[in-house]
C-alpha cells in the first residue's frame, strides 16, 4: 500500500488548484486506513491555514467518513434474497410453458 504522504504529494502536483485539505480528503476516500493513521499525516500534511482549530474535530469526522469503504451489507435487503429469485425465475418458466401451450392449441 502506498503512504499517505506520497499519494498527497501525488495529487496535490496533479491538481495544483487544491487546497490541501481537498487532496487529504481525495486520497483517504474509500482506503479504510486506521483512524490513528489519518489523525496523524492530517496533522502533517494538511496547511493549519486552510481551516479553522475549532472545526478540525468535525472535519476529522468527515475525513472518518469518508474513509469507510461502502458497506454492501447495508444494502442487502434491497436486493432480493436467493430464494425470491429461484420463485421469480420459476414463475417466469411457467408462465412461458403458458404460451407454448395456448399457441399449441391454435
Amino acid at each position: 500500500m502506498k503512504s499517505i504522504k506520497r499519494l498527497f504529494n501525488k495529487v496535490a502536483k496533479e491538481n495544483p488548484t487544491w487546497g490541501s485539505v481537498i487532496v487529504f480528503n481525495h486520497i483517504v476516500e474509500g482506503k479504510n486506513f486506521s483512524r490513528d493513521r489519518i489523525a496523524r499525516w492530517f496533522n502533517v500534511l494538511v496547511e493549519k491555514e486552510e481551516y479553522d482549530r475549532s472545526e478540525k474535530k468535525e472535519i476529522l469526522e468527515y475525513v472518518y467518513f469518508l474513509n469507510t469503504p461502502l458497506n454492501r451489507t447495508k444494502n442487502d435487503d434491497i436486493a432480493l434474497p436467493r430464494e425470491a429469485k429461484k420463485e421469480k425465475m420459476n414463475t417466469d418458466k411457467s408462465s412461458i410453458n403458458k404460451v407454448v401451450k395456448a399457441k399449441e392449441i391454435i
